[in-house]
């Protein structure tokens, strides 16, 4: 068995959390699965590098270097959909210009829908945010996987009653690739469900506090969609003040705030305060 240097994932953190539905949020299912699939891997003999371990923001293109410097052999991001109540499915998604990374899709997906529905793999270009940069700016082959719909509530019980198989799948999925089985050399321990939003995470502002005060570091966006190309408003430091003129949601239900120059900011309660 050649031994694998392999960069493990976990879309979103922090003060974006990416999709919510059925009283979770991507970022906590995100950084789950994350864990239980770098396990799985670990315990097979290989090295696995993580963006994150905790609920913390991430930035794209630091995770891109932190791979290229690691010379990871690939890239795994790990994500769960949203849509309407109905979507169900697994997605793979790789950069349309690369057929190394297809193929390393089309690995974890075909053992991804042995639990979801399968939904085929797709080039980023056909995402609403286009270039997908985790896949653009890696060195390694990479993919994006939504692992299911977190809006879908099927599809999170199933999540939850089978975790553990769902990290074992993905990592199956990924030595595929690279031509492997996965052979455990250490046993590994079972993990509990992920934990429901009411009890990991802080809430979140429903209607206008009218002003707040940030408690951590906070970037401003010019959408309710918090990804990099949206971070134009500027990085505030800890204890800056804002006046909050309306509220607004993401697709995926999360409350974000208004500020009175028409950017916006998280309405997470763990990062601003109601002044």
């Amino acid at each position: 068995m050649t031994k694998l240097k392999l960069a493990i994932f976990a879309g979103h953190g922090g003060t974006d959390s990416g999709a919510v539905g059925n009283g979770y949020h991507e970022d906590d299912l995100a950084l789950d699965i994350m864990k239980r699939t770098t396990k799985v891997l670990r315990n097979a003999g290989h090295t696995v590098v993580n963006n994150r371990t905790a609920d913390v923001n991430r930035n794209i293109s630091a995770d891109a270097k932190l791979a290229n410097r690691e010379k990871a052999d690939a890239v795994i991001e790990l994500h769960f959909d949203a849509a309407n109540k109905k979507a169900e499915g697994t997605t793979g998604f790789y950069c349309a210009t690369s057929n190394e990374s297809k193929k390393l899709a089309q690995c974890v997906n075909d053992k991804l829908d042995d639990v979801f529905k399968d939904r085929n793999v797709k080039p980023d270009t056909s995402t609403r945010h286009g270039r997908l940069g985790i896949l653009r700016e890696t060195n390694a082959v990479a993919t994006l996987q939504e692992i299911a719909f977190i809006t879908n509530k099927n599809d999170v019980a199933k999540y939850n009653a089978r975790a553990d198989e769902v990290a074992k799948k993905i990592a199956e999925g990924i030595l595929s690739y690279f031509g492997q089985k996965l052979t455990a050399t250490k046993s590994p321990s079972t993990s509990k469900p992920a934990s429901s939003t009411s009890s990991n995470k802080n809430s979140y502002y429903t209607e206008n506090p009218g002003k707040i005060k940030t408690l951590v570091q906070c970037d401003l966006y010019n959408s309710v969609d918090f990804t990099e190309k949206h971070k134009t408003g500027g990085t505030f430091p800890k204890g800056t003040v804002f006046t909050i003129s309306g509220m607004a949601k993401t697709k995926g239900g999360t409350p974000r705030l208004k500020t009175k120059s028409g950017y916006y900011i998280t309405a997470n309660k763990k990062f601003v305060k109601k002044i």
